[in-house]
């Protein structure tokens, strides 16, 4: 039994079970967390009429699916973690360029205010 005791499971096989693994249950948190904000971000971006952003909703779904079999999240290896980047700065583009457009201040025509927060 002492020859295992400083066994460290390299793999999980499972994305969250190594999140879990590695980072404990805060990581897992933040990592649930961001996955919600994106996929409620998305469905917003979507109502509003983006239809770029079904290719982010497809990612996450694929994103999510494939970490249930293989551990991908935050892999140096991995070409899913720039990829789920990426889309998480272009669907923050997009937020910021549609709460720009609805703002109050472009109905009220106050343009002090759309400079400094647009």
């Amino acid at each position: 039994m002492e020859k295992y005791s400083n066994y460290y499971p390299s793999e999980g096989h499972n994305g969250y079970l190594e999140n879990l693994n590695d980072l404990g249950y805060i990581g897992l948190m933040c990592l649930l967390g961001f996955l919600v904000v994106f996929l409620r971000q998305s469905l917003a971006q979507l109502k509003i009429g983006y239809e770029q952003v079904t290719i982010y909703v497809a990612l996450l779904l694929e994103e999510l699916v494939s970490n249930m079999t293989s551990s991908e999240w935050l892999q140096p290896g991995s070409l899913s973690t720039p990829i789920v980047m990426l889309a998480t700065f272009a669907l923050a583009g997009h937020s910021w360029i549609s709460d720009c457009m609805v703002s109050p201040a472009n109905s009220r025509g106050d343009s002090a205010h759309q400079a400094s927060a647009c």
